[in-house]
Parts: C-alpha cells; structure tokens; sequence
C-alpha cells in the first residue's frame, strides 16, 4: 500500500509548524523515517493514522484520500498503529486486553477473534506470558502486546511510531527483527530518533528535520553521503577535533582518545579516512542540509 503526500502542512494554534510543505512518495515494504525528536516525524504520523487532519496538503494511502470521510474510513479499516505511547489497562490480561481491542475493531467472530489474539500473541513470543496483567510485564513484553494489537485484524498498512525507546539491546534487536518479518507482506513504516533500527531493517528512508524532507530514497544513499567526509582522529585527552565537523564518536584509552568525524570536506593530515555507516550519513545530510542553509541567509 503506497502512500503519497504532497505540500503537506500541520500548522497548531500556537503558531508552530510542525510539517512544512511535505511531498513524500513511500513505497510498499519497510520504510524508514528518521529524524531527531520535534522533526515532525509524530506528527506525520498521526495525520497518516487519520488522528490529526492537516493544516493543507493532501495525502492518499493506496487508493484512499485522506481529505475526505470516506478515505479516513478507508485507511482506518486497513491500518495498524502503535503509537509512541499506548494506553494499556494494567489489570487487564495481555489475552484479555487483545480480545477487547479485537472487539473494537471489528473482528469476529469470537471463536475466529480468539484464535488470531493465539496466534499473535505466539508471534510476539508473549503466549507463556499471555495470561498476567499487564502492569507487571517487563517494558519489552508491553512493547510487543503492543504491536500485536496493532496487527490484530491483518492490516495492510502498519505504523509504529518510536517502537524500541526505551527498550534494552535484546528487545530492540527482537522488535526490529519481528518488524523485519512483517514487511513481507504490508508496508512498515518505521518511525525513530535510532539511527541503528532503521540501518538494521530499512532499504529506504526519509529523513525529516524541523517538518521539512531534507533526504528521501534509500539507506546506501545517505551512507555515500557521507563518503571520503568520515574520519578517524587520535588526540590527546583534554584537546578535541577543530573545524567544520561533527564528532560521531569518543573512545578514550590511555591518555588519548579517538574521535570519529564526519567533515564538511577534507580533513587535516592527522586524520584517518574510514568507511562511513548509516549515522554518519544521517550527520552529513542534517549537517550539510544545515550549512547550505546558514550559507543562503548569510548571502542574503
């Protein structure tokens, strides 16, 4: 299921902007956006989700415009949505709470509503947990009853927004993995700050900073971005990187430490040249889409 947007704008009453003229093409599959936090990455979100109406634009997801009521039915029926923070109901059941939110939507009857709330509950590795309150589940477990409630019903378009925060490294690697599996048969869009869960699951992506694209195609694009500009640097503790850079990394050992950079061109002699990686790529977009803008306002 495609989604398209074009000039999209969500103006709140306090006068900020949080998407500003937004054209994204997102095809079927998994799908990456990135962005720090306040990029306007929940906020897209949510308009997808048919939560926020936006302030112009227009978005169509397959063959559902979203500017009109039957097109927010449309999506509504073919949408799973985990969103950055989900009520859940403590002294429910991770069983009980899926049956309810499987009621609500629609799907039924009992016997076949039950059976699919089985079946992913196993695909989340929550059956030997399935039947304790949710309150006294670990962060990880509440963060999978989640995404089995958003795929309750067999949705064609699944949006998690922020799924491994907060999450330690066995979890997130679990989640990204399970989102992965997912993607084989519906469109993922996958929303984070992490630059590693969208290196790890994502053939493309688009980057977004305060409500404006600043990248959109796939995840070897943004690493070349950041080709013969990353650099490894041996200082010595006390004394950091100069220049036009942004450091990515510091590890210290002995009296020294090593800094990964990634530059605005070439790098002073000291420097070491290394094969750049996803966040490195994801600075020298952000960081250069920035400079070029300083440049403009400085010219003007």
């Amino acid at each position: 299921m495609d989604i398209h947007t074009s000039r999209l704008t969500k103006r709140y009453r306090s006068g900020v902007a949080a998407l500003a003229g937004l054209t994204l093409d997102i095809p079927a599959g998994m799908y990456g956006l990135l962005g720090a936090n306040g990029a306007g990455k929940t906020t897209l979100m949510r308009i997808l989700a048919g939560v926020l109406r936006p302030t112009s634009g227009t978005v169509r997801v397959g063959p559902h415009d979203l500017g009109t009521a039957a097109g927010r039915r449309g999506v509504r029926q073919a949408l799973g949505y985990l969103p950055q923070e989900l009520g859940l109901y403590p002294d429910l059941t991770a069983r009980g709470f899926l049956d309810y939110i499987g009621l609500l939507k629609g799907v039924g009857p009992t016997a076949r509503r039950r059976e699919q709330v089985a079946e992913l509950l196993a695909l989340t590795a929550l059956t030997e947990v399935a039947d304790r309150k949710i309150g006294g589940l670990s962060g990880g477990m509440k963060r999978r009853v989640g995404i089995a409630q958003a795929l309750l019903g067999d949705p064609a378009l699944l949006i998690v927004d922020e799924p491994t925060a907060g999450l330690d490294p066995e979890e997130r690697i679990r989640f990204r993995n399970l989102l992965a599996h997912l993607a084989g048969d519906r469109t993922v869009l996958l929303s984070t700050h992490i630059v590693e869960d969208v290196a790890s699951t994502c053939r493309r992506l688009a980057i977004l900073s305060a409500g404006r694209l600043l990248y959109a195609g796939s995840t070897q694009g943004v690493i070349d971005a950041a080709r013969d500009r990353t650099w490894t640097v041996q200082l010595p503790v006390g004394v950091t990187p100069q220049g036009d850079l942004r450091v990515v990394s510091a590890l210290q050992h002995g009296d020294g430490v090593t800094y990964r950079v990634v530059s605005s061109g070439a790098y002073p002699v000291e420097g070491d040249p290394v094969e750049p990686t996803l966040e490195d790529g994801y600075l020298a977009v952000v960081h250069g889409t920035q400079a070029a803008a300083a440049d403009r306002t400085g010219a003007a």
